[in-house]
């Protein structure tokens, strides 16, 4: 093995034995979107392959920030159709909610897998989520995978826009 060889070797072991898990006793566990600035606060490294892993039952586990997801239908939806999926999924016990903005931002990878810049553990190619904040009682926010950015359309809006729902990751 060449000397260039072998100092990436050792500088990939290194990072992964020094990486946080996210565990019932980590200080990486985030149970809201406040909680995702406090994880960047404590490490600033970017995630691991394998960040990302989808369960049998659909559920794709955030092992970086302890969130759970569930994609939504599908389907184009208004806000209120999306808040309605999210509030009544009972996927893998319940508990799920519409996400932050900045839970929705902590998805986004540059060259994710697919053309949206979402993980392909996500199996979806929708480009416009709905988050649970909403900018009066007319508009709530989203984000755009397609370029990474938010937007505040009026929540009456359907044109390309999905559900996801997320929850903090439960003990098994």
């Amino acid at each position: 093995m060449g000397k260039i060889t072998a100092l990436v070797y050792l500088g990939v072991m290194l990072s992964v034995s020094t990486v946080p898990t996210v565990n019932a006793g980590s200080d990486l566990t985030v149970s809201s979107a406040q909680g995702i600035y406090e994880a960047a606060l404590i490490d600033k490294r970017p995630p691991l392959h394998g960040r990302f892993v989808r369960t049998e039952t659909g559920v794709v586990e955030d092992r970086y920030l302890g969130l759970e997801w569930v994609v939504g239908p599908k389907k184009v939806t208004s806000w209120d159709e999306a808040n309605s999926w999210v509030e009544s999924l009972t996927v893998d016990g319940g508990g799920w909610r519409m996400p932050a903005r900045e839970e929705l931002r902590s998805l986004y990878q540059e060259g994710g897998g697919l053309s949206n810049h979402i993980s392909a553990a996500f199996r979806t190619n929708c480009r416009f989520v709905w988050t649970g904040e909403k900018v009066g009682p007319q508009h709530a926010w989203g984000f755009c995978f397609g370029i990474g950015e938010e937007f505040w359309p009026r929540c009456s809006y359907s044109q390309n826009t999905h559900a996801f729902a997320v929850r903090s990751q439960r003990i098994r």
